[in-house]
């Protein structure tokens, strides 16, 4: 603040209104003038004074048609700006923003080339604190005074979360430090359509190279590193078949019957007798064929020597 503080002329004479007064210039042109004060305003910190020395306006530009409110105000720099209104047959005063300090209301017509004090409306708020953030409302903590309505898309956004419910129960089922409830862990889970990348299970070994196995796609085969750079199949080439058994040895053919005895011829008579045919002789026993050098699970077989049967035994 400076000593004395701006408009202390005014003030010294109880001329007290005369503080950020705005008026016509002596000599009517497209601005005003502002006589010198100040005023209090809050910021973080709580009031804070904002000096003025004195001085004047931006210039003021008239409508092409029709007429507009200009709205002469002074900011937390102590900074004169306008606010300039639209222009209609019936202008309304417009908004202003926060942080600004109304000093006059400026009636400007189409084609107008000065503003004179006919048009000048003293608007300056007397005596008045302006609150510029939430915490310089009184009741802020009164039942009601913020409905979700009034922040601007918090209904929606808190539409459109999950419920708690849903969080735990979907939580329920992901896997941590103490396992999962699920009987499929599933890896690359976003994979849609031909797969491509390789998918890979890794221990960390901190100091140590890191180990792992993984699946490789381009050869449809699990590997295994214990590097971390070279990778080994898991899958062995199948063994070679064993050889097959040779077959038994045939057993010896039954000795024929021996052949009857022929009649001898009669002298003059009828022919004799034909003698019966001799017994056949019983067939040889069968061989026993022993499998050799076959894989396991290979049988023998044998003819039971009593009733003929065809006993398995297995190896």
């Amino acid at each position: 603040m400076n000593v004395p503080p701006s408009g202390n002329t005014n003030t010294l004479i109880f001329a007290h209104f005369a503080n950020l007064k705005v008026t016509a210039q002596d000599t009517p042109n497209m601005t005003v003038k502002i006589s010198s004060g100040g005023f209090w305003n809050y910021d973080s910190t709580g009031p804070v004074w904002v000096e003025y020395a004195g001085g004047n306006s931006p210039t003021i530009t008239a409508p092409v048609s029709n007429a507009k409110w200009v709205i002469i105000t002074i900011n937390p720099s102590g900074q004169i700006v306008l606010i300039d209104g639209d222009a209609a047959v019936n202008p309304q005063v417009p908004t202003i923003p926060k942080e600004r300090m109304i000093l006059a209301a400026v009636y400007v017509a189409a084609g107008v080339t000065a503003i004179t004090s006919n048009v000048i409306y003293d608007v300056r708020p007397y005596l008045a604190l302006l609150p510029t953030t939430h915490s310089d409302l009184s009741d802020r903590d009164a039942a009601d005074s913020h409905p979700q309505s009034a922040i601007t898309n918090l209904e929606s956004d808190l539409a459109a979360r999950p419920l708690l419910d849903d969080v735990l129960g979907r939580l329920a089922t992901k896997a941590d430090t103490t396992g999962t409830p699920e009987t499929t862990f599933i890896l690359n889970a976003d994979q849609a359509g031909s797969p491509s990348s390789n998918v890979t299970i890794e221990i960390e070994r901190g100091s140590e190279l890191n180990v792992g196995f993984r699946w490789n796609e381009s050869t449809d085969t699990w590997e295994c590193t214990s590097d971390g750079s070279t990778w080994t199949g898991l899958v062995g080439s199948s063994g070679s078949s064993g050889t097959s058994g040779t077959s038994g040895t045939s057993g010896d053919s039954g000795t024929s019957g021996t052949s009857g005895t022929s009649s001898s011829s009669g002298t003059s008579g009828s022919d004799g007798t034909s003698g019966s045919s001799g017994t056949s002789g019983s067939s040889g026993t069968s061989g026993i064929g022993i499998p050799t050098g076959g894989t396991s699970g290979q049988v023998l077989a044998k003819i039971d020597d009593t009733d003929y049967n065809v006993q398995w035994i297995t190896l």
